[in-house]
């Protein structure tokens, strides 16, 4: 795994979102003051990968930064030669709801978005869980010993999934989870062949006989049986069709009427007698309706003219109440003339008080315009004298500026000077540094080859063959150290720190003699510019003051200007108190006049509502008196005496209507006592002609009815309906239906004796279809064609019970021909590797091979002193024992931890594996120069072939040695980060270099 970009947002101290550019770094340093988030980017890029924060894998809310509610990490990587992008995000209040979403920018198709695929995923491309990533990759502050330090299984495990020795593990998991997926489902396929028939296709070929068989006698039985069920069904019929002729002839007996002839004769005859009666009581009425019609069709038409009872009374009323109004409407109509009058000459009066109103107010608007000018000449009086003192302020001021850029420009010149020399200085140090290191190069390289035989053996252990003559070394064999080679070392690496010390001062000194310069230029410019500015300010201030003399105090250059605002302030108040003075008067009469002026309008308004209410009380009284019938109607608002006669007229009226409802009310007694008479006439018909006819009628129309029914079954003519409803109708069509019923008697007795002969027929035919089925009874029959049925069924369900086996028994044997051998080979390699001696034997050797890498790195970065033993104890080869590691200090202990992750990642490249990046934080403040710059050359060799190599340290040295530096600034809306320009990295050696030389 190799970081190519990484972009995060609201994790701790990065509120904003920032992003980082890895693809060119391989060797890089992060630098920063403490409590940037130098740390918080390691988090960052374990959270991207494995979900969490170093110290809970299982939750990164506490990772959020405060004052924020979500964080999001963009990560892209590449494993396995494919480029790929993790992104995540965690809100503290869980919404929006978290993101985890994994995809491979070569493969679209190739993409997770649940947070346990994304993470398994991860872990198969890295090959490491989260904990030995933060033991092997990531090393955070206070872990990074954790590798070296653990023991025994756990050390075991992690370097398993370190060096892809867990692939050992996988294969037999996934070895045993295919056995125990195969095997059941081959023991199931088993089981179902077993239940299946031995020989498919021969069980068919018997089953299509059976069928056959079974299939013929079902057939002759089932004939046998339509031909019983039809005879039955026949001989059932004609039997019922007998029965039935019997029961509607006895019926038809039942409902006989002997004697109804007679009784409709005796019927017609009392009809007769009660209708010569009934017609002489009808002509009467007629006659007394007609006189009361003619009575209601006088009250008609004088509703029509609007002479009728209610109208007249109406109008009575009408009239009787205007005549009361009358005198009341005069005497109101005299008043408001009055009224009108008075108002007319109060308006004459109102006019001249206006007049004299409107000369105060153009008297007041006089006065104010003169206090309008006055004041705005006080006003441009006052801002001269303000832009007068601002000038003046701006010329004194611009003097102290110039004579402060001339002192600028002089110092200026003086840092020029300082600058040059201090580049003599520092370009003299670097020729004389260089010159100590050619001479230390050259002792060195004469020492190594003074002692070639000593350095030979420099990397050879007990066991080894030896370089020089190929026999094992002994086990106590201690590599020799060459006289003299070690401090030769030292001093070389002390000169190659001297020189770059050097040639860095030079820079800085050249850079600091281009600063000066470009600040002196700058003074120039700046010097310049104040003159001219001077020069512009004072001819302002002539132009205000006109000639001035500077030297003078503030206050003698400003006082005739101000002498003439204060003048013209003070005439400006006398003006406005003149104006004050005509504006009350003007107001004063102006609101006399507003009050005489709502006072005749009030009364005015007064006036035309007592007109509006006499107009409202003289309409409504004409329109009331408008609407009475024409003989009582007078034109407008009549006088008094027309409405007493209009008022005689109406009770004239009312008078003989009266009459007239007296002709009518004898008229309708008469009328009443007629109907008495036509009603009992009608009853004693309806008793003793339309109830008994009624009900004889009822009995011929049931005798009628069930004659019908017996016609239907016997298929004889119909019988015809009655022609009418009247007495003489009935009686006729009575006489015809008793001469029909007499007929249909007689026929169906003949009818019934040729049924009960066809249905013996029938059951001769039953009894012969029996016989020949060899069956004495029906259901004996039906027994019989059961039992073909379910021959038939038997035989037709073995038959597709056999054909479905066939191709599936067939199936089932090329599966198990072919699971068997596959399952007994997973069986066995689940045995091999399940013993654990293979997988021991190859972690023994892996971790045998990574020591010796570990040992050469440690050997490199303590001067050939340290190397690690089989069991991880270090070998001091000063003293040729094997150390605890707790009895080393703490930057021996930190080289030790450094080479063995260094190894790690080394040997894993070697057998092609996943882990392309190691981040380092802290540990270098522990180290003398000689040992850091031995770390730092062992970090830089393992960035070959692209890998990338991260250091966090607040060490300066380590950031002064490393080309690439990511700087993390602190600040009060969050930390940014970007990396160092080149004249940042300088300035952090100068800075190196003058704290070396303070202390």
């Amino acid at each position: 795994m190799r970081p190519l970009t990484l972009r995060l947002a609201g994790l701790r101290a990065y509120r904003a979102e920032q992003t980082i550019d890895f693809t060119d770094a391989s060797l890089m340093a992060i630098v920063g003051p403490t409590g940037a988030g130098k740390t918080s980017l390691f988090e960052a890029l374990f959270y991207a990968l494995y979900g969490g924060c170093t110290w809970d894998h299982r939750s990164a809310v506490p990772l959020i930064a405060d004052g924020t509610n979500t964080m999001v990490v963009d990560l892209t990587f590449r494993a396995h030669n494919r480029t790929w992008r993790v992104l995540r995000s965690t809100s503290r209040s869980g919404s929006p709801t978290a993101q985890h979403v994994l995809e491979c920018l070569d493969d679209t198709a190739v993409r997770h978005d649940h947070k346990d695929q994304v993470n398994a995923t991860i872990e198969d491309l890295i090959g490491l869980d989260a904990k030995a990533f933060l033991k092997a990759v990531i090393l955070p502050q206070g872990k990074f010993q954790e590798l070296l330090h653990t023991t025994g299984r756990p050390r075991t495990e992690i370097l398993k999934s370190i060096l892809g020795l867990d692939q050992l593990d996988i294969m037999q998991n996934r070895a045993r989870e295919a056995y125990d997926r195969i095997h059941p489902q081959l023991a199931t396929i088993t089981g179902r062949r077993q239940l299946m028939f031995a020989d498919p296709q021969a069980e068919a070929n018997a089953a299509t006989q059976r069928k056959q068989d079974s299939e013929t006698r079902r057939t002759r039985l089932r004939d046998a049986k339509n031909t019983i069920a039809a005879a039955q069904r026949e001989r059932q019929r004609l039997a019922d069709q007998a029965q039935k002729i019997g029961d509607a002839g006895a019926a038809l007996q039942r409902v006989h009427v002997a004697d109804a002839l007679d009784t409709y004769q005796r019927l017609l005859t009392a009809d007769t007698t009660l209708g010569i009666e009934s017609d002489r009581v009808a002509r009467e009425i007629a006659a007394a309706e007609a006189a009361i019609a003619s009575v209601r069709a006088d009250f008609a038409t004088a509703e029509a003219n609007g002479t009728g009872q209610d109208a007249v009374n109406t109008a009575i009323a009408t009239l009787e109440d205007a005549a009361r109004q009358q005198p009341d409407l005069n005497a109101e109509k005299d008043h408001l003339h009055q009224r009108a009058e008075a108002l007319a000459t109060e308006r004459t009066g109102l006019a001249g008080h206006r007049e004299h109103a409107e000369g105060a107010a153009t008297h007041a608007a006089n006065a104010d315009t003169a206090a309008s000018t006055a004041k705005q000449h006080a006003d441009e009086q006052t801002q001269h004298v303000e832009q007068c003192t601002t000038a003046l302020a701006a010329v004194r001021k611009q003097i102290d500026r110039g004579r402060q850029a001339d002192e600028a420009h002089a110092k200026a010149d003086a840092a020029v000077v300082s600058a040059q020399a201090a580049l003599t200085a520092a370009e003299k140090a670097a020729s004389e540094a260089h010159a100590v290191l050619a001479q230390a190069e050259e002792d060195l390289e004469t020492c190594r080859r003074a002692s070639s035989a000593a350095h030979a053996a420099s990397r050879s252990h007990a066991g080894d063959p030896c370089p020089i003559c190929s026999h094992e070394l002994p086990a106590d064999f201690v590599a020799p150290t060459p006289d003299g080679l070690e401090t030769a070392t030292s001093k070389v690496k002390t000169a190659h720190t001297v020189v770059r010390q050097a040639d860095k001062a030079v820079a800085t000194a050249t850079a600091n003699l281009e600063h000066a310069t470009s600040a002196q230029a700058a003074a120039e410019v700046d010097s310049e510019t104040a003159r001219k500015t001077q020069t512009d300010l004072i001819a302002e201030l002539s132009r205000l003051l006109g000639t001035v003399d500077l030297d003078d105090p503030d206050e003698g250059i400003l006082a005739a200007v101000r002498t003439a605002a204060d003048t013209a302030s003070t005439e400006a108040e006398k003006a406005a108190e003149a104006s004050a003075v005509a504006l009350k008067a003007s107001t004063e009469l102006a609101v006399a006049l507003k009050l005489h002026e709502r006072r005749l309008l009030e009364k005015s308004d007064e006036l035309a509502d007592a007109q509006r209410a006499y107009d409202k009380k003289a309409t409504a009284l004409s329109a009331r008196l408008a609407t009475l019938p024409v003989p009582f109607q007078t034109e407008g608002l009549p006088a008094i005496a027309a409405i007493n006669t209009a008022l005689t007229l109406a009770k004239q009226r009312r008078a003989a209507l009266n009459d007239i409802r007296n002709d009518l009310e004898r008229a309708a007694q008469h009328r009443e006592g007629l109907g008495a008479q036509e009603r009992t006439l009608q009853q004693r018909h309806l008793v003793e002609i339309e109830r008994p006819s009624q009900a004889l009628h009822t009995k011929i129309v049931t005798t009628c009815e069930r004659a019908a029914d017996l016609a239907e079954l016997l298929n004889a003519q119909n019988l015809t309906e009655c022609s009418g409803d009247d007495l003489q109708a009935r009686a006729i069509w009575a006489r015809e239906i008793q001469e029909t019923a007499q007929l249909l008697q007689r026929l169906s007795e003949t009818t019934r004796t040729e049924l009960q002969t066809a249905a013996a027929a029938q059951y001769k035919v039953v009894q012969r279809a029996l016989t020949e089925s060899q069956a004495d009874t029906s259901d004996d029959l039906d027994d019989l064609l059961g039992h073909a049925a379910a021959d038939l069924t038997l035989a037709t369900e073995h038959l597709a019970e056999a054909q479905r086996q066939i191709p599936i028994a067939a199936q089932l044997d090329t599966c198990i021909s072919q699971a068997q051998p596959l399952t007994d080979g997973l069986k066995e390699l689940c045995r091999l590797l399940a013993d654990g001696k293979f997988p021991a034997f190859i972690v023994a050797r892996r971790q045998h091979t990574l020591l010796d890498l570990a040992s050469e790195l440690l050997l490199g970065m303590t001067g050939h002193r340290f190397r690690f033993a089989d069991d991880f104890r270090i070998i001091d080869g000063q003293t040729g024992q094997s150390r605890d590691l707790k009895t080393l200090s703490g930057g021996e202990t930190f080289m030790a931890s450094l080479a063995l992750a260094l190894a790690v990642v080394e040997l894993a490249s070697r057998s092609g594996g996943r882990i392309e990046a190691l981040f380092l934080d802290e540990g270098f403040g522990a180290l003398d120069p000689n040992a850091l710059a031995g770390a730092l050359d062992a970090l830089a060799q393992q960035t070959r072939g692209g890998r990338l190599i991260a250091v966090i340290s607040h060490v300066k040295a380590v950031a002064e040695n490393i080309d690439r530096l990511l700087v993390v600034s602190k600040r009060p809306d969050g930390s940014v980060i970007h990396w160092a320009t080149a004249a940042e990295r300088d300035q952090l050696v100068t800075d190196t270099m003058t704290e070396s030389m303070i202390a």
